[in-house]
């Protein structure tokens, strides 16, 4: 079967006088996606992520999914957000002072900065733009039944933000799932960005 045009990475057969042989296609070196039909390890094109230099392949930085020379980079991998340095710009409208960092864990891929989750590592669920972890925990605490309204009141405002504390997260995180008032006894509920099964979990 003759071949009038290849696949990325594939380049026509020539022979010294650059005609096409038996119209086939053969394999590029590693990272082009076009070469010389007489060289198939000087690149004229070059797969992602990676950019053109003296016919080779050079990587983009780490993080970069795709660029254009060394320090621009069109877009960032998966797991790494655009953190603009400057407003810098080359002729094609391209940031050059663009860096890509990568995403604060839990967030799996962010949007905007590291921390503003997109999607959540497993063991996770998105909450608005942060990464909660599935594994929530309970703890019951008992006053005194002798305390008055205003003790209990204080009391209980202070044992949620003990626990709020323990845990690493706001106040607003700690769900009082019942109050027994004969005996005063307070069950909680604790999420944590803690990691499930976590020792720290555990132990706070």
């Amino acid at each position: 079967m003759n071949c009038t045009y290849c696949a990325l990475g594939f380049v026509l057969v020539v022979n010294n006088t650059q005609t096409a042989i038996n119209q086939t296609c053969q394999a590029c070196n590693t990272s082009c996606s076009r070469c010389m039909p007489n060289n198939i390890n000087m690149c004229t094109g070059c797969m992602n992520p990676y950019y053109l230099y003296n016919y080779t392949c050079q990587p983009c930085f780490v993080g970069c999914a795709s660029c254009s020379s060394k320090n621009i980079c069109i877009f960032c991998a998966f797991g790494y957000v655009s953190v603009y340095l400057a407003d810098v710009y080359d002729i094609y409208n391209y940031n050059i002072a663009m860096n890509c960092a990568p995403c604060s864990s839990p967030c799996q891929s962010c949007v905007g900065s590291p921390i503003t989750c997109n999607t959540c590592l497993k063991g996770y669920y998105l909450n608005g733009t942060q990464c909660i972890s599935n594994f929530n925990y309970q703890v019951t605490v008992t006053f005194a039944n002798t305390t008055t309204n205003t003790q209990l009141n204080n009391q209980l405002t202070s044992f949620v933000q003990s626990v709020a504390t323990a845990a690493n997260v706001n106040a607003s995180q700690v769900i009082i799932e019942s109050i027994t008032y004969s005996s005063i006894v307070v069950t909680a509920i604790v999420t944590t960005t803690l990691a499930p099964g976590s020792s720290a979990a555990i132990t706070q």
